[in-house]
């Protein structure tokens, strides 16, 4: 991509609250005075909007070119007028201290995971856990309590960081 591109890209990803547009925009540089006009959000697909006048979609591969055929891994699809351009890979990565802790619970404990990852992550954690953990995959568990709501759901309405200035119209 283009040094153009990428801030086009950081823009667009920028109006989004999905974990991964979050690390699109923060990886590929701020979005300046970039603005995004006719956003949209597709859930479970992408996200696309106009910036500086050019049709730019991100997401899964069918989404941004209606090319059924996926990759392996979590990878996010980039076009640009209906072009696919190319594709951001992410990969999981774990804290050094993890291994051990695992190890010390699989002493007394059969280890689960609740995961929202995708089955491509089953070799890692498997890795980590062992054959005998139960692994569930694209699960989502949220466990609400007292007055922290407030806080959450002001947080989730916020798309962007503390102090970065967004300029997405809908």
């Amino acid at each position: 991509l283009t040094k153009l591109q990428k801030y086009q890209v950081a823009a667009l990803a920028a109006c989004s609250n999905h974990p991964l547009s979050k690390v699109l925009a923060k990886q590929l540089a701020g979005t300046g005075n970039v603005k995004v006009t006719g956003f949209k959000e597709t859930p479970g697909e992408g996200i696309e909007g106009f910036v500086q006048n050019e049709l730019v979609k991100i997401g899964s591969r069918h989404f941004v070119s209606s090319n059924t055929q996926e990759r392996l891994g979590t990878a996010v699809f980039v076009s640009f007028e209906n072009k696919l351009h190319g594709w951001f890979s992410f990969s999981n990565h774990y804290r050094s201290t993890i291994p051990s802790l695992i190890q010390d619970l699989k002493k007394d404990y059969r280890l689960s995971v609740l995961t929202g990852d995708n089955e491509l992550e089953e070799q890692n954690l498997r890795r980590f856990l062992g054959e005998r953990a139960i692994l569930w995959f694209h699960q989502i568990l949220l466990i609400l309590r007292g007055l922290n709501l407030g806080v959450l759901f002001i947080s989730l309405a916020l798309p962007q960081a503390a102090g970065q200035a967004v300029n997405c119209v809908h």
